[in-house]
This record gives C-alpha cells, sequence and structure tokens, in this order.
C-alpha cells in the first residue's frame, strides 16, 4: 500500500497519530490569538510551556471515549495559565477565553462551510481519512491565524463607533460578557454533533452535522 493509499482510506490509527501535532499547532494559534488581541506580554519560555502542557488533556482525551473531566480540566488549565502564567486578573483572564472560543467558533463553521459546499465532505469521511483530516485542520488553523489580524481591525473601527455614542466601558463590558457567555453555551451545543478547534474538547477532527 503507497502512501497515497494509507491518507485516502480510513485509518484509525494513523488519525490518533496525526491528531497529536494537530492540537500541538492549535494551542499555538490559540496562544497567538489571546496574546496578540488582548496585547498580553509572554516570553518564548510561557509560549512553550503554554503551549506543551495545555495540550496534554486534549491529547488525553482523544484516547478517553468518556472525557468530561478532561474538558473540565482543559478549561481549568486555560484559566489557571492566563491567570498566573500570564499575569491577567479574572477579567481579562475570562474574556481572553471567551475571544478565544468565538475565533475558534468563526473558524469551525467557515471550515464546515466549505467542505460541504465546495469539497463535499461528510463528517464520517472527515474523522476517518487522514488525507481529508489533514486538509480541514489545514484550513482551520489558516483561518484561526488571521483571526486576531481581522478582530483587532474591527476592535479599532468598533471603538471610534463607541467613542461616537459615549458608550460606558461598564457597558461595553457587560456587552462583552453577555456575548462570551452566548459563544460558551453556543460552543457547548456545536461540541454535542461537532468537533473542532475549540479548546474545551479536541479531539482531532472537525465533524459536520
Amino acid at each position: 500500500m503507497n502512501l497515497m493509499q494509507i491518507l485516502t482510506n480510513e485509518n484509525p490509527i494513523l488519525i490518533n497519530v496525526i491528531s497529536v501535532p494537530i492540537i500541538i499547532i492549535q494551542m499555538s494559534l490559540f496562544h497567538r490569538v489571546f496574546t496578540k488581541i488582548l496585547s498580553i506580554p509572554t516570553t518564548i519560555k510561557k509560549k512553550y510551556f503554554f503551549i506543551i502542557v495545555s495540550s496534554m488533556f486534549p491529547i488525553l482525551a482523544i484516547y478517553i471515549s468518556n472525557s468530561l473531566i478532561i474538558d473540565i480540566l482543559t478549561l481549568l488549565s486555560f484559566f489557571l495559565f492566563l491567570h498566573y502564567l500570564f499575569k491577567q486578573n479574572i477579567k481579562n483572564s475570562l474574556l481572553a477565553i471567551f475571544i478565544t472560543y468565538f475565533c475558534a467558533i468563526v473558524a469551525d463553521a467557515i471550515v464546515n462551510y466549505i467542505c460541504i459546499y465546495l469539497f463535499k465532505l461528510n463528517a464520517k469521511e472527515i474523522s476517518t481519512i487522514p488525507l481529508y483530516l489533514l486538509l480541514v485542520q489545514f484550513l482551520g488553523c489558516v483561518v484561526l491565524f488571521f483571526m486576531p489580524l481581522i478582530l483587532q481591525y474591527l476592535n479599532r473601527h468598533l471603538r471610534n463607533l463607541f467613542s461616537k455614542f459615549k458608550l460606558y466601558s461598564k457597558i461595553t463590558l457587560i456587552v462583552i460578557f453577555l456575548l462570551g457567555t452566548i459563544c460558551m453555551i453556543l460552543e457547548t451545543y456545536l461540541f454535542s454533533t461537532t468537533i473542532g478547534l475549540i479548546p474545551i474538547k479536541l479531539t482531532a477532527a472537525i465533524m459536520v452535522s
């Protein structure tokens, strides 16, 4: 069996193997999202420590069928990293999580749309065929890579809009919190039928429902 046959046929073992570097790359992108959008100072040591340790729980989730505890630990570790490693207060830590989840949801939605209407892929193909998994994850990582730049651009324009209407920071904070809560509820629903880029449950493939 040649390489192309290996990549284009169902291969659960290979799926699990390639999921590990995919998760590490995704965690690197999550680090890029919250440090760039919120201008959180970081160092090379902090970056790689975050990527390596935070990847451990999602990697375990690949091999554990009942991964609720892993999901909770992943989310908790995300918060602890932001609060203690990156020295952010509780508000900024929660905001960073909300923003990262939002970016992941948008990236998933875009990639799912491309998979369904452009490549005509389905959930089973993406989750069992290595080549399709690599394609989907590559597209998702590209979208996620550019999300901070897009949000920074929108933030500059929205800030100007808010200033024109003289919105107070407390009102803005409440709106952000409500949007973040909606994102958390939405990602919980999505993960009942999908597997994607959102850090609460990284198990390798984006499932198209």
